[in-house]
């Protein structure tokens, strides 16, 4: 007769002792975490990504915010507080027509030696008159392109392309800001334009000497 048990293998037969046996037969499964079912999960999910979306969105705005208020700082500063530099052309020493730079002035580069006029040297960041009466520094400089003879082109790439030789003939023009003090008077501000012409300084040039392009 063949025992019920034959050919089954007993825990026992593996335990040093009762205890542990029971213990390993008694081993509880892990319990599933609380609060951790599938849709709690999706819903902890679905916030996640909605308080995500909307941080992204605060942040985009404060810097846009930062920049519009940049961009405007920016654009309210002066022209004349910008740093520049008087262009090479016009450095040097000249016999100018007045110390009034404004206006229809001009200066020229014949011999010092026999102006009657008004000596100015003028150097990459200031113009002084040579008897130390006025001194002007350069606050801003602004580059246009000048057609002497006229142009019948409005667009600048069809003009380079088809007039080249009517665009800046002696240099470009400037636009330039000066801040000038003279003997007992109070700093003030002159905005001139120049441009060299057959090797002199022409000031006060019209609208009508700008190309088509850059008279605005």
């Amino acid at each position: 007769t063949v025992s019920p048990s034959a050919g089954i293998e007993h825990p026992g037969s593996h335990c040093r002792s009762a205890g542990s046996c029971v213990r390993s037969i008694e081993r509880p499964f892990p319990k599933p975490a609380q609060g951790h079912n599938l849709s709690e999960r999706k819903a902890t999910w679905g916030m996640s990504v909605v308080m995500t979306k909307r941080a992204s969105s605060l942040i985009s705005r404060v810097l846009f915010s930062s920049l519009v208020f940049i961009s405007a700082a920016f654009a309210l500063v002066p022209e004349c507080a910008v740093a520049a530099e008087i262009p090479k052309d016009f450095r040097g020493t000249w016999c100018a027509d007045s110390k009034d730079i404004k206006g229809d002035w001009g200066a020229f580069s014949a011999d010092i030696s026999g102006c009657d006029s008004f000596v100015i040297a003028i150097s990459s960041a200031e113009l002084k008159g040579a008897d130390h009466s006025m001194s002007c520094v350069i606050r801003a400089v602004r580059k246009f392109d000048v057609c002497p003879w006229g142009m019948i082109f409005k667009d600048r790439e069809q003009a380079r392309r088809n007039r080249p030789g009517q665009i800046n003939p002696w240099s470009p023009g400037f636009h330039l800001v000066f801040e000038c003090t003279g003997s007992g008077k109070r700093p003030e501000f002159a905005a001139v334009d120049w441009v060299i012409e057959k090797g002199n300084i022409r000031g006060g040039v019209p609208l009508s000497y700008r190309c088509p392009w850059d008279r605005k």
